[in-house]
């Protein structure tokens, strides 16, 4: 049986737009059992210099505490 969990700025209410002169970048990430190896991906990704990124991680069931994780980094 699988579990949905969402979560992020989003669903806080705090999503990007795109505009003519930024327009949105959107960069996903699918991701299962990475708790090990995700954080570097993460880290590349919240240290892009564009301002006007969103950022998806898909994951496939993890077990090993990736949603963890993702719940900790939820706020960026």
């Amino acid at each position: 049986m699988s579990t949905k969990v969402q979560g992020g700025t989003r669903l806080a209410g705090r999503m990007q737009h795109s505009t003519a002169e930024q327009p949105l970048v959107s960069i996903v990430t699918v991701v299962f059992n990475g708790a090990a190896t995700l954080p570097f991906t993460m880290e590349s990704v919240f240290g892009q210099s564009y301002p006007n990124i969103e950022y998806i991680v898909v994951d496939g069931g993890s077990t090993d505490g990736t949603v963890d994780l993702l719940r900790a980094n939820d706020h960026r």
